[in-house]
């Protein structure tokens, strides 16, 4: 069974696309943890080390992906945690997916359908 780990990150309250990816993809055979709101960078990596997920998942609804993502995917790196796929969602400018995509595996922005998200973890995770 893959896992998938799931958090909002720094001072991002608002969590229903979070909550509707995680019980989507608990609806289609993950297993999901969900850290909730408000997690620091040291928090998903201590959550990442205990759970070993296949993936991370991040939404980001206050245009803070930027400074996030790389910030987080260079943790992982240096926690020999690379082999974790690192996935971005919320509010996500056009012109920010292809820089974010360095750093990130897949990036979906609000825009985004439900089937296309769960068609990437069942294919790409």
């Amino acid at each position: 069974m893959k896992k998938v780990l799931i958090s909002k990150i720094g001072l991002d309250g608002h969590e229903v696309g979070a909550r509707i990816i995680v019980n989507l993809l608990l609806d289609n055979g993950f297993k999901v943890e969900y850290l909730g709101i408000r997690q620091t960078i040291d928090d998903i990596l201590a959550k990442a080390e205990s759970f070993r997920p296949d993936a991370i998942g991040i939404s980001i609804m206050t245009g803070a992906h930027n400074f996030f993502i790389p910030k987080l995917r260079k943790a992982l790196d240096t926690k020999k945690l690379k082999s974790i796929k690192l996935i971005c969602g919320g509010l996500i400018p056009q012109k920010d997916i292809k820089p974010l995509m360095k750093y990130a595996d897949a990036v979906f922005d609000n825009n985004s359908k439900l089937d296309d998200i769960l068609k990437y973890f069942k294919e790409c995770i």
